[in-house]
């Protein structure tokens, strides 16, 4: 494990004390830093199930209702229109104008990250190059022209807003409050929430605690779901994701794929046909087909994608079949059409992998020499489960095309749960 300090420091001990002041009570806990700069929540003794860690009242909290009953909040909800994540807008003029005015949470302004870098719309083209051909540099421009055009809608609503808040201080705060909002009911709304404590728990896939706004109380609590020993650290989850999620909103990335499924996206066209082929296809299906496809081959997605491809390969005999029973693409129809379908999925797989310029070994190597936690080796972890699932699925199909086209016999006890169904029923097909 890293290296730990207790977090002592002038600012930390300010914002205790105004949480403190405001009837906040969190008893059990204290505060480390890592060496990695992260921080972390850790028990003081041993918390039994089903007992309050935190408790953050209701005077302490930001959330969107506040934002919206502000001067700017007023004048965006008159016009809202053209604005993405209209409930983190308002958190973050809620936040800019209190900083230029009464300052209210200043103590909790002040413990906030002041760094950046580690989300991938601030990272550098050295950095994203490691990303290779993944779909993520794609979300990153998607999201920071999301962002970028936000701003200039809030400056055309807003005369004094570009004067005040430059865009790279707006991207920061909607950074920071996208990646560390809670999803709370107040006041019979499902709020987006800043939680000043709350929100330094990190991550686990197995968290320590559950939260939820309590009218009784009128504040945010934190109970633990099992027992936590002392000195441990307490966890929270920030949701199942998959890698490229994480990356994008949190600026990290998960080894183990047992608890974060890495996922690949792919994209699929109807090939070029006869115009009666077309006309037929065009009765089942789009054009396009898009989804995140990840190593659980019984999945809806996979299924789903593997019901594209069973039109897309179809002859005119098995596209009449299809639209008089649509049932019948979604499962296996024929050797001919699933061999079909399998084949033109492995083309475009290897395609996609081939669009990637560095090979699995050069990552491994990369890997090992890049600090932990660093930004490439974020995208170096996320690049090798890509290419994990490419190769899986590549191996998949292989095996599936035997047992088709070449009557293959496979043991059960060789395979994975997710496609022992799959294979076992390709070697009933006639």
């Amino acid at each position: 494990m890293s290296k730990t300090v207790l977090i002592k420091n002038k600012s930390m001990t300010q914002f205790l004390a105004w949480l403190n002041k405001n009837g906040a009570v969190f008893p059990n806990i204290y505060f480390q830093t890592y060496k990695n700069h992260e921080r972390g929540v850790h028990a003081k003794v041993s918390i039994p199930e089903h007992q309050t860690v935190i408790k953050i009242p209701r005077s302490t909290l930001i959330y969107s209702g506040m934002g919206e009953k502000s001067p700017w909040g007023k004048k965006v909800s008159q016009n809202p229109i053209g604005i993405s994540g209209l409930k983190l807008v308002y958190i973050c003029l809620y936040i800019i104008q209190d900083m230029e005015d009464k300052n209210k949470f200043g103590p909790y302004y002040k413990i906030l990250p002041k760094i950046f870098d580690n989300f991938p719309i601030f990272w550098s083209p050295d950095e994203k190059k490691y990303l290779e051909n993944s779909y993520l540099l794609k979300e990153i421009d998607i999201r920071k022209n999301i962002l970028v055009k936000d701003y200039h809608k809030l400056c055309e609503i807003l005369n004094d807003f570009s004067s005040i808040c430059s865009l790279q201080k707006f991207l920061q705060i909607r950074t920071l409050v996208g990646s560390r909002n809670f999803g709370l009911w107040i006041d019979g709304k499902k709020q987006a929430t800043m939680v000043p404590l709350g929100d330094m728990l990190n991550h686990s896939a197995t968290p320590d605690v559950k939260w939820f706004f309590e009218e009784k109380k009128n504040a945010f609590v934190m109970n633990s779901i099992n027992s936590i020993k002392s000195h441990n650290a307490i966890s929270d989850s920030y949701g199942t994701k998959c890698n490229r999620s994480y990356i994008l909103f949190y600026g990290f990335a998960l080894h183990d794929n047992n608890k974060c499924r890495n996922t690949i996206f792919i994209q699929l066209n109807q090939p070029v046909s006869s115009l009666n082929i077309q006309g037929l296809r065009d009765q089942l299906i789009s054009n396009e087909f898009s989804r995140n496809i990840s190593s659980d081959f019984s999945s809806l997605n996979f299924r789903q994608m593997m019901t594209f491809l069973r039109i897309t390969n179809a002859n005119e005999h098995e596209l009449v079949a299809f639209i008089q029973n649509r049932q019948l693409s979604q499962n296996i129809y024929s050797k001919r059409n699933e061999a079909a379908a399998l084949s033109y999925l492995a083309f475009k797989i290897n395609k996609l992998l081939n669009t990637y310029s560095m090979s699995f070994s050069q990552n491994k190597k990369n890997l090992k020499k890049f600090p932990t936690h660093s930004n490439e080796s974020f995208a170096t972890i996320l690049v090798m489960g890509e290419k994990k699932i490419m190769k899986e699925l590549l191996k998949f199909i292989k095996l599936a095309l035997g047992v088709l086209l070449l009557n293959n016999r496979v043991s059960t006890r060789q395979l994975k749960n997710n496609v022992k169904g799959y294979i076992l029923t390709l070697q009933t097909v006639g």
